[in-house]
């Protein structure tokens, strides 16, 4: 059952991958806020090294946050970019008249562009291809506003969630005392081979 399976592989992933790794709550949260909030953002193929990026300036954790921009993936770009493109081009349309474009505005617009450019370019082609620059424009800066305020407001969430999820763990279940023993044996271990050899 691939259902099952991908809930177990989520599960070990979430106690092994973040709740067992010895960094503090607060620097694990950040981590994965990071990766929530670049996996909103248009910015395929560069997303491993934002996460890695931000986590250095924002201090968090560089590991945590890498699965989470598998959450945008060339399967999952409709369903992740098209809504932040909506909300963004209804945030634009507050402040004056906002075209919304449809798959089909596209299609049309770079076929028309594809026909007049068939053997030299002359004026008109020049023109279509201003006209198609000008409409992926539009659309870009409507699907960046989306994103960057989608990406805002779920990394929040994750934030929170995760610290308090964190915290709950490892004060409140047996597996996470367990692990937070071993954690502080390990600590005072460390410690005490520091002072032994100054």
């Amino acid at each position: 059952m691939p259902i099952k399976s991908t809930i177990n592989a989520t599960r070990k992933f979430l106690i092994h991958k973040i709740l067992h790794i010895d960094d503090t709550p607060r620097r694990l949260a950040m981590g994965v806020a990071i990766g929530f909030f670049i996996a909103w953002t248009p910015t395929i193929g560069f997303q491993s090294a934002l996460v890695v990026l931000l986590a250095i300036l924002f201090r968090a954790n560089k590991v945590v946050g890498l699965p989470f921009v598998w959450i945008s993936n060339p399967l999952t770009i409709v369903p992740v970019y098209w809504p932040n493109y909506l909300f963004g081009n209804a945030l634009m349309a507050i402040f004056g008249d906002r075209p919304r474009f449809t798959f089909k505005d596209f299609e049309s617009a770079v076929l028309q562009f594809v026909d007049s450019s068939q053997g030299l370019f002359n004026s008109q082609t020049w023109i279509n291809l201003y006209q198609l620059l000008l409409k992926f424009l539009d659309f870009t800066v409507d699907l960046w506003i989306g994103s960057i305020l989608v990406g805002l407001i779920m990394a929040v969430i994750s934030y929170f969630a995760s610290y308090h999820l964190i915290i709950w763990y490892r004060h409140k279940t047996p597996r996470g005392r367990a692990f937070m023993k071993k954690l502080l044996l390990k600590k005072k271990k460390e410690s005490f081979t520091l002072n032994e050899n100054n």
